[in-house]
């Protein structure tokens, strides 16, 4: 859930033109939302690719 979550806020990061950019404080900050946005899908799913290892490997 918090994967789909975070593609679908990247996605409309991502395609939303400069339309947006007074929105979110001016060009730096736009860059930064996406960066925001990139970050945590990667780390997202990091965290499901983590969890699915550990449930096929567990430690006894």
């Amino acid at each position: 859930m918090l994967a789909a979550g975070l593609i679908a806020k990247l996605i409309l990061e991502w395609n939303s033109g400069p339309t947006t950019d007074t929105l979110v404080g001016g060009p730096i900050a736009f860059e930064a939302h996406r960066g925001g946005a990139l970050g945590g899908v990667l780390f997202g799913l990091a965290m499901i690719g983590r969890s699915l290892r550990l449930k096929q490997n567990p430690t006894s």
